[in-house]
């Protein structure tokens, strides 16, 4: 008997009919039922009965060994390479160059001056020997962000920039540290584990190639995190503030403070953010005022021809990548269509969700909101997609494991995630593939952000989690 009824679950779970005549909760019923009308259901479940265990070890390790390769090889010409180039010929720590850039003019006392580009490429190009057929790398932060830039530039280039990735491999240490203390099911799992499997994750790897102050983001997001999880709204608040070099990647959260009315936390960003920008006045007003008549036009960088858009895992990039070179104003209308449905899902779920920090529903709609808010930022590198190992740590807080992943919808959350870790290696390479492709053809560029459609399909499979049951034995139908 027993056995008749373990086939006809996996006979109904597997071609998605519902589970309601074996007796489950009605809100299982209306789940399953989700689950079935929705085409997009169909590849997760696939990937979910392909994936085993033992598929993901072997070919988890064949995908994973290139890029860590890449790191390995990095780091040698950071060390060994000729003059500041890598074995690419790209100037090591690109990004660094900016910082570094911002860092010397304020040192310099001509600061109002960085937001020349032409100033800003005659430095670097003292600096590094810019090629003409890689272009520079601009300084685009706020004036006061030299403040966070300015010791990194006393020891030479190579010297700083080497300083610079030592002070962020422990800013990620200390991140891995603060989620592990307080996320109960990471507790399995030593802080050195968690930072070094981080690399298993390649915009991780990709910080480590550019440079960049991604670490410090997502020490301030982990901060905001576990301090709203704790109810120190305050303190939460004013960790949310300090990104304000980085305002966008702020602007979601900042909403969903304002519209469950955590006064506090908004007091506290405030004050944070206040306290950045008269940093900025004192440091140089009239570098302020500059960067607040050029910053409407800072976005248009993004569009430019010689800019890497492919790597822009956003709405934003990913509506220029699809449309820009039929339409601009098209462009613009994706992006805003895309981003404003997201809002007004993320308004809707929060109006379900009481203010209880720790719970399931509270933690899977703080996870999903992260998520989505990096994807409404107009700019998030393929380095800045590093930010989603909060939450995927918080996903993994509540289902820690396949089977529990597994457990959670039938395969789709299991799924979506499995697919933002691959795309996460190999979304930006599909992009350069189809712009080369068109580039071939002579046809106008033209390409899909794979990468964005998962994270925006997961981000959605987390929120719709957060307010309902897992199922009970979806296990069932899949292979260990």
């Amino acid at each position: 008997m027993r056995d008749r009824v373990l086939a006809s679950h996996r006979s109904l779970v597997s071609d998605g009919s519902s589970v309601g005549d074996l007796g489950k909760p009605s809100g299982t019923d209306v789940r399953i039922h989700m689950m079935r009308t929705s085409r997009v259901q169909a590849l997760p479940k696939t990937i979910a009965r392909f994936a085993t265990m033992e598929r993901i070890r072997i070919y988890g390790l064949m995908m994973a060994a290139p890029y860590v390769l890449l790191a390995l090889l990095s780091l040698q010409s950071m060390t060994f390479g000729s003059g500041f180039r890598d074995s690419f010929d790209n100037v090591i720590g690109g990004d660094f160059l900016a910082f570094y850039t911002g860092a010397h003019f304020f040192l310099a006392d001509r600061l109002p001056e960085v937001y020349d580009l032409e100033v800003q490429r005659s430095f670097q190009d003292s600096v590094v020997g810019l090629r003409e057929d890689k272009g520079m790398h601009p300084f685009l932060n706020p004036p006061f962000a030299v403040l966070l830039y300015a010791p990194f530039k006393f020891l030479g280039y190579r010297a700083d920039l080497f300083l610079w990735i030592v002070v962020g491999g422990f800013l990620l240490f200390l991140s891995a540290w603060l989620i592990r203390s307080e996320l109960s099911n990471l507790d399995r799992y030593s802080v050195l584990t968690l930072s070094l499997g981080s690399f298993l994750f390649y915009p991780t790897v990709a910080w480590f190639r550019y440079a960049q102050a991604t670490p410090f983001i997502l020490l301030l997001y982990a901060g905001t995190f576990v301090l709203m999880r704790r109810r120190r709204d305050a303190w939460a608040g004013f960790c949310l503030g300090c990104l304000a070099f980085k305002p966008q990647l702020a602007f979601v959260l900042a909403l969903v403070l304002l519209m469950k009315l955590r006064w506090r936390a908004l007091l506290g960003g405030a004050t944070s953010a206040t306290c950045w920008i008269i940093a900025g006045f004192l440091v140089s007003p009239s570098a302020m005022w500059t960067y607040l008549e050029v910053a409407p036009e800072l976005t248009n960088v993004l569009r430019w021809d010689a800019y890497p858009t492919w790597g822009v895992n956003t709405f934003f990039g990913f509506s220029v990548l699809l449309l820009e070179s039929f339409s601009p104003a098209a462009a613009n209308l994706l992006w805003g269509a895309m981003t404003l449905t997201c809002l007004v899902l993320l308004a809707w779920a929060w109006s379900r969700t009481p203010w209880e920090p720790g719970t399931r529903c509270w933690d899977l709609t703080m996870a999903a909101t992260i998520i989505w808010g990096l994807l409404i930022s107009p700019h998030l590198y393929i380095y800045d997609v590093m930010l989603l190992l909060l939450p995927l740590a918080i996903v993994w807080n509540h289902f820690p494991g396949r089977d529990e992943l597994l457990q959670a919808d039938g395969g789709s959350l299991f799924s979506w995630s499995l697919l933002v870790w691959v795309l996460g290696a190999y979304g930006s390479v599909l992009s350069i593939g189809q712009e080369n492709l068109t580039e071939w053809l002579e046809i106008p560029n033209v390409g899909i952000q794979f990468l964005v459609l998962v994270i925006l399909f997961w981000g959605w499979t987390v929120l719709r989690l957060s307010h309902t049951q897992p199922m009970s034995s979806p296990t069932l139908t899949y292979r260990a």
